[in-house]
């Protein structure tokens, strides 16, 4: 898990995908309990069904191509959520 996140709507592309990724999620975790830094989907297309999303980290991103809105409302989200990230670390002696 990365200690700093993208904005939801944000767009990227990544590597070994031809295809433009707009980010719906963040802080992840796939079914068989893998962490995540992002849910998303193909870019101009949306959310189609649970079977076009792509689970991704930071490390995956190769490009940025447009940062999604981001406002103090979104920044107390972040934050709470990377010391809960931290947090879950310590516990787990990660």
């Amino acid at each position: 898990m990365s200690d700093k996140l993208l904005p939801l709507g944000s767009i990227v592309k990544l590597n070994g995908v031809n295809d433009k990724i707009m980010i719906i999620g963040v802080n992840q975790i796939d079914k068989d309990k893998e962490k995540y830094d992002y849910c998303g989907c193909v870019h101009p297309y949306g959310f189609v069904n649970s079977n076009n999303l792509l689970v991704f980290n930071n490390s995956d991103i190769i490009e940025t191509i447009f940062k999604g809105y981001f406002d103090e409302e979104s920044k107390d989200f972040y934050e709470d959520l990377m010391w809960l990230n931290k947090k879950n670390k310590e516990e787990n002696n990660e």
